[in-house]
């Protein structure tokens, strides 16, 4: 098991290094996009100062910088979860590769660990890259220099275990359409609607912030904000934990249920392969 993994990983790490200006690129990006609705604030507030007033009257907090900056992390970390784990499956599906990767002994879900772990640190690292860049920005790195950031640190984590069961079912969506831009175009201002990346979810109607709470980053976040910045719950601290305990068994045995169901159908008809 540990020498498929391990063997996965390097692969993925050296098509990975091949392209350094990637790296730039998955720092910009999230920043960019973090900074676009703190000017918008700005511009229709009338200054920096007003947009704080502003955002602490309707959230509770007048630190938005963080606010929007930790958002955007967290949005963006789970973007490249589903379009780098959706984007190498369809890249093995059309070179044909992965018939022969299902031929081979190795478990198959093993190569499939192997690549969703590559996947989580790659974007673990983008997060921690924002995190960082950002603060040192908007000079609200010193705030994170404090015993709460181990709580914050779990809640994400335990955002991001789950998130693989996610990527995997986005996987088997693409194994049967045979699209994989178009899917993961399709989910990412979804899924920034649903995390509540630029705004708190409390401020959504009653059935989305139901819906919301489905997917374990919305969670993670939200508490994530809770801890350092002092503002409410989903539910409270424990059940939050709890359901995020939860959903790191119940995403991934979907997930499984569902690929072994994709792969079973797929296999019948002899469409793995076919571009």
């Amino acid at each position: 098991m540990l020498e498929v993994i391990k063997a996965v990983f390097k692969l993925r790490w050296k098509y990975t290094v091949r392209y350094p200006g990637w790296i730039i690129f998955f720092i910009i990006i999230p920043i960019i996009f973090s900074v676009i609705p703190i000017i918008l604030g700005w511009a229709v507030a009338g200054g920096p100062q007003q947009a704080a007033l502003n955002f602490k009257m309707r959230v509770g907090t007048e630190d938005y910088q963080f606010f929007i900056i930790l958002g955007s992390a967290v949005w963006i970390l789970g973007i490249s979860v589903m379009w780098d784990f959706g984007m190498w499956i369809r890249e093995e599906q059309e070179m044909g590769t992965l018939e022969q990767l299902l031929l081979t002994p190795a478990n198959i879900y093993h190569i499939l660990l192997g690549s969703t772990l590559f996947t989580t640190l790659l974007s673990s690292l983008q997060f921690l890259s924002v995190i960082i860049v950002g603060g040192l920005i908007f000079g609200f790195l010193p705030k994170l220099l404090n015993p709460q950031l181990l709580i914050a640190i779990l809640y994400l984590f335990l955002g991001i275990f789950p998130l693989t069961g996610f990527a995997l079912l986005l996987g088997c969506l693409i194994i049967s359409i045979k699209e994989a831009e178009a899917v993961v175009r399709l989910f990412q201002p979804l899924l920034a609607l649903l995390v509540g990346a630029f705004y708190p979810i409390t401020l959504m109607p009653s059935i989305v912030k139901y819906l919301a709470v489905t997917i374990p980053l919305t969670i993670s976040l939200n508490d994530m904000r809770a801890v350092l910045l002092g503002l409410e719950y989903i539910f409270n601290p424990y059940l939050d934990l709890l359901i995020l305990a939860t959903y790191c068994v119940v995403w991934p045995a979907l997930a499984m249920m569902a690929y072994n169901s994709v792969e079973k159908r797929a296999k019948k008809g002899g469409g793995l392969g076919a571009y």
